[in-house]
């Protein structure tokens, strides 16, 4: 007798009856699909023979004024530039540990990321490269999603609009390395925008972005190889902050 069986003797009880209820209950809640074949080329580099490894932290911004109306009013409250504090501490660390120097900052353009941004900048190394800002990876509904939402509810003109940015800001920074060498970046942007690249760029379905949720100034770990195989070794990590700093909204 298999351990899915057995289980459903000791519940159900020894009979046959007990076993066929707990087997066929068992089996309808987790008939999920396999994944497809990992596509190898999936940034149009397999040919290019490279074995340079990229390390990738996505960012989300501090907490900020949701009251604001206006991308300008909507500042970082001073709960959200101590996130930001406490993660420029950690990417230091993090670079440190892994022994390699940060290669390359990119900041959305939104006034929240740009002042996470500016507040980490302040505790990493005088030697990293300036940041870079960009309207590519700023926030926006990236895709549909499934199931819906209560009260999220973007319109499909508006999820198109995004998502053909997004998926711009997709190819410019996402895809294998063009050399040998290892390299450390960090992307200060979005929610929804770390949500979907993660679905992206994992090759998961991407109507699931909306199923993650991501705190404040968290750290998403993505590594991505010369042979095209992309991991992610951390997500929304925030081990970093004292448990009274952690912030989903």
């Amino acid at each position: 007798m298999n351990l899915v069986a057995k289980f459903g003797s000791y519940v159900l009880g020894s009979g046959v009856l007990g076993t066929a209820i707990f087997q066929t209950s068992h089996l309808k809640k987790s008939s999920f699909a396999d994944c497809k074949k990992w596509d190898y080329n999936w940034d149009g580099k397999q040919e290019q023979n490279i074995s340079g490894t990229r390390t990738i932290l996505l960012i989300r911004h501090g907490q900020y004024n949701t009251a604001g109306i206006t991308d300008a009013e909507k500042t970082l409250t001073s709960h959200g530039r101590n996130q930001a504090q406490l993660v420029g501490k950690y990417i230091s660390e993090f670079s440190k540990n892994l022994q390699i120097p940060i290669t390359r900052i990119v900041s959305s353009d939104m006034t929240r990321a740009m002042e996470t941004c500016t507040i980490a900048m302040k505790e990493l190394p005088r030697d990293v490269p300036a940041p870079s800002y960009t309207h590519l990876i700023a926030e926006g509904p990236p895709h549909a999603f499934d199931p819906p939402h209560r009260t999220y509810t973007p319109s499909i003109d508006e999820i198109k609009k995004h998502q053909e940015r997004l998926d711009d800001g997709f190819g410019e920074y996402f895809g294998r390395s063009d050399t040998d060498e290892k390299t450390l970046e960090v992307y200060f942007c979005h929610a929804n925008v770390i949500r979907y690249y993660l679905c992206k760029i994992l090759q998961l379905p991407l109507n699931a972005w909306l199923r993650f949720n991501l705190k404040h100034c968290s750290v998403t770990w993505i590594v991505i190889r010369g042979n095209g195989k992309v991991s992610c070794q951390a997500y929304g990590d925030s081990g970093f902050m004292p448990v009274d700093m952690v912030s989903f909204q």
